[in-house]
C-alpha cells in the first residue's frame, strides 16, 4: 500500500514536470512569434532621395525618405529632418531644403535620423553665378563643355579705348563697365579695417563687379607717402587682378581746384584724418600725385581710367557755364601732366555740381583725347539725368562713377527707397553709359553692406544693386 502510494505520488510529479516544460516550450513559441511578427514591421533603414546634390546659392530642394522594414518591404517615411553644419543652408521638418546665399564652395550633408538609425545626402553649395555639374535642384544644369585651347593673348586683361561716345574693348566691341566704390586703400590696411585679402575681393568677385573705383584721399596719400602707398595700391590691385576686376583710381577731394578750397572734414578714427581734413590738399600735391599714379600704372591695363578730382564744388554747390570753364582749364592742365608718363590714358573729368552737372560740356568740351566725363546721380537732383549727363552720352563716353540710395538716411541728400535705384540703372543701362555704385563697406554711407565680418551681407540698396551686377554683367 506505501508502495503504491510512492509511485502514485512520482507518476503525479512526473506528469506536473512534463506540463511545465510544455508550459515553457509553448511560451517560448508565443513570445518567438510576437518578436518575428515586430521584426517583420520594424524599420531597418533609412534612405533620402536625391543621394547626392549640387545647388546653386538660394536654390530649394525637396528632400524624402525611405525606409526598408524587416519584412523587405519599403515605404515613405517621416524622419527627423537636419543638415550637418548650418554653413549650407536650412531644412524644415517636411524636408524642403534651402541653400545658403554663400560666396565660396561650401559642402556638408542633409541627415535623418530615426531611433539609432541615420541617413545622409551629400550636398555642395555653389556661389549664384558658377555652373553646377549636376545641378538637381530648380535651376537647370548646364552641360560641361570642352576646355578650350589655350588663347594666344591673354583675356584679362584687355586694352581699352575711346572711339566717339564709346569705350571699346580689344575685340573693338562696346563695353559696359558695372561695378562698386571700395575703400580707400590707407584705410584697408592692417592697421585700421584690415580688407586687403581674398575674403573681401572674392566677396566682390561674387556680386559679379567687372571694375572697382578705388578712391585715394589726398590726407592718406600724404601720410603714407608715394613708395609706402604705392606699394599698398599694388596688393589692391594684385588681388583685383585675381578675380579679372579693372580699376579706376580717383582723386578722392571734395572742393574746387581751380581755387585750391577743399571741404574740411575730420576723421579722427585715422591719424591722417585727426586735426585736419581728410580732402586736404595743395595744387602742387595734386600734381605730384598724378605724376606718380601715371608714371607707376603707365603700361597696366589693370588701371582702366585715372579719374581727376571726385567732386568739383564749392559751399552748397554751383552749376554755371563760368565756373565749368575754371574747371575744364585745370583738367586739361592735369591731363598733360599724366600724358608725359602715360600717353595712352584714358582720363575721367567730372562734371560740376558735386560732379552731377555736365550739361556745359556740350558746348565747351575738354580739348583732349581719350577723355571720359564723370558724373554722380545721386537722389533729389534739381536737373533730370537727359539734361545733367544723358544728351552728352550722344557724342562723348559717360561714367557714373558715383551714386547710391539709403531709405533710412534722414535728411540726408541720398535719401531714397528702390523705386530711385531701379529709375536710374535702368537709365544708365538704356544708355549705355559705365557705372559704379557707392559703397561696398557697413561704414561709408551709403553702404552697400550691413556687415562684412564673414557674410558680406547686402543692404536694402547692396541687394539692389547686387542683382542687377549679376544680371547684366556676362
Amino acid at each position: 500500500m506505501i508502495k503504491q502510494c510512492h509511485n502514485s505520488f512520482i507518476m503525479k510529479k512526473n506528469i506536473r514536470y512534463i506540463f511545465f516544460i510544455l508550459f515553457v516550450m509553448l511560451c517560448g513559441f508565443f513570445f518567438s512569434s510576437c518578436s518575428t511578427q515586430a521584426n517583420k514591421y520594424s524599420v531597418q533603414s533609412l534612405t533620402i532621395t536625391p543621394a547626392k546634390v549640387t545647388l546653386f546659392a538660394t536654390q530649394s530642394q525637396q528632400f524624402t525618405c525611405t525606409a526598408t522594414y524587416g519584412d523587405g518591404t519599403t515605404r515613405a517615411f517621416s524622419p527627423t529632418w537636419s543638415v550637418s553644419n548650418d554653413a549650407i543652408g536650412e531644412i524644415t521638418v517636411n524636408g524642403l531644403y534651402t541653400a545658403a546665399d554663400v560666396l565660396i564652395e561650401t559642402k556638408g550633408a542633409i541627415v535623418t535620423t530615426y531611433q539609432d538609425i541615420t541617413a545622409i545626402s551629400d550636398v555642395t553649395v555653389l556661389p549664384d553665378e558658377a555652373i553646377a555639374y549636376p545641378a538637381t535642384g530648380t535651376k537647370e544644369a548646364t552641360p560641361e563643355e570642352p576646355t578650350p585651347e589655350p588663347a594666344s593673348t591673354p583675356v584679362f586683361p584687355k586694352s581699352f579705348s575711346i572711339s566717339g561716345n564709346k569705350i571699346l574693348d580689344s575685340d573693338g566691341d562696346e563695353f559696359v563697365f558695372r561695378g562698386v566704390n571700395i575703400m580707400d586703400p590707407a584705410w584697408m590696411t592692417e592697421s585700421y579695417y584690415n580688407k586687403i585679402n581674398d575674403a573681401y575681393f572674392s566677396a566682390l568677385a561674387s556680386w559679379n563687379v567687372n571694375i572697382i573705383r578705388i578712391p585715394i584721399h589726398p590726407s592718406g596719400y600724404t601720410y603714407y607717402g608715394k613708395t609706402e602707398y604705392l606699394k599698398i595700391l599694388d596688393s589692391i590691385l594684385a588681388l583685383a587682378k585675381k578675380y579679372e576686376i579693372y580699376a579706376i583710381i580717383d582723386f578722392h577731394s571734395i572742393g574746387f581746384p581751380p581755387s585750391g578750397t577743399y571741404m574740411y572734414l575730420e576723421d579722427s578714427s585715422v591719424p591722417w584724418g585727426k586735426g585736419q581734413s581728410i580732402y586736404a590738399y595743395t595744387d602742387q600735391s595734386m600734381k605730384d600725385f598724378w605724376r606718380d599714379i601715371a608714371e607707376h600704372y603707365k603700361d597696366d591695363n589693370r588701371v582702366v581710367f585715372y579719374e581727376l578730382f571726385n567732386e568739383p564744388t564749392y559751399g552748397t554747390g554751383f552749376s554755371d557755364s563760368q565756373s565749368w570753364g575754371q574747371w575744364k582749364s585745370k583738367a586739361e592742365e592735369l591731363v598733360d601732366i599724366i600724358r608725359g608718363y602715360d600717353s595712352d590714358a584714358k582720363i575721367i573729368v567730372s562734371g560740376i555740381l558735386w560732379s552731377y552737372d555736365l550739361s556745359y560740356v556740350l558746348a565747351n568740351p575738354v580739348n583732349r583725347q581719350n577723355i571720359v566725363y564723370g558724373t554722380h546721380p545721386y537722389p533729389n537732383q534739381s536737373k533730370s539725368y537727359d539734361e545733367a549727363f544723358g544728351a552728352l552720352k550722344a557724342t562723348s563716353p559717360v561714367f557714373a562713377t558715383e551714386f547710391g540710395f539709403d531709405p533710412n538716411a534722414d535728411g540726408q541728400h541720398y535719401q531714397a527707397d528702390t523705386s530711385y535705384g531701379n529709375e536710374v540703372i535702368n537709365y544708365l543701362e538704356n544708355k549705355k553709359i559705365s557705372w559704379t555704385v557707392w559703397h561696398f563697406s557697413p561704414v561709408w554711407y551709403p553702404a552697400l553692406l550691413l556687415d562684412w565680418n564673414s557674410t558680406y551681407t547686402p543692404t536694402t540698396s547692396g541687394q539692389l544693386f547686387k542683382g542687377y551686377l549679376r544680371k547684366n554683367n556676362d
